[in-house]
């Protein structure tokens, strides 16, 4: 459906809005190309100067996934984990994943296969 010109109020409100919502992405686009141009300069001045950042540039976690993945807490250690089902320390519940829907204690023989 085309957007065409009409007198209801509603419509011109609404015309307003997206011409609005249009321009702002642009002049947002417009801006961070000039904070990266303006960026790529302060970094070829340290790189003159002899500084050399630790990360280099665009390796930093920029998806919202990364940044959690980037400020996940670390994975317990084996012997720290417990087991719910098992009710023993070495391993946690993922462990039985295989088992499917009924998950049931490891025998003897399957935890020192498992686990050694």
């Amino acid at each position: 459906m085309a957007n065409k010109p009409t007198n209801n109020p509603t419509q011109l409100v609404f015309q307003e809005v997206l011409d609005l919502q249009t321009a702002l992405m642009a002049r947002k686009h417009d801006a961070i190309q000039l904070l990266l141009a303006d960026r790529n300069i302060i970094d070829e001045q340290l790189k003159s100067l002899g500084h050399f950042d630790d990360v280099p540039f665009g390796t930093m976690a920029t998806t919202p996934k990364a940044q959690k993945a980037a400020t996940k807490r670390p994975a317990k250690s084996r012997d720290q984990r417990f087991c719910k089902i098992c009710k023993v320390d070495g391993h946690d519940a993922r462990a039985h994943k295989s088992q499917g829907k009924k998950k049931k204690a490891f025998t003897a023989e399957e935890m020192a296969a498992l686990f050694g």
